[in-house]
């Protein structure tokens, strides 16, 4: 089994960021929010944690995508979507 050239080095990449995770340990959500303020916005719509705010984009996405689902195709013609 040969590896190449790319994939050795993806995965020593992949091992470097294990071990600083490792020594550093677990980043809180708001610290790292906190380190670039440009993600300040976020810190309001992560109150219930990472996970359950990926379910819920994914569960509007779902939603805005059964209404797109419904709007007549003539319409949606028009509309260009």
């Amino acid at each position: 089994m040969s590896m190449s050239i790319k994939t050795i080095k993806q995965d020593i990449k992949l091992i470097k960021i294990i071990i600083k995770l490792d020594i550093i340990g677990d980043i809180s959500e708001e610290n790292l929010i906190n380190y670039n303020s440009k993600l300040k916005p976020l810190l309001s719509l992560l109150t219930d944690g990472v996970d359950n705010f990926n379910k819920r984009v994914k569960a509007s996405i779902a939603k805005l995508k059964e209404e797109i689902k419904s709007i007549p195709r003539e319409l949606m013609n028009v509309i260009s979507i």
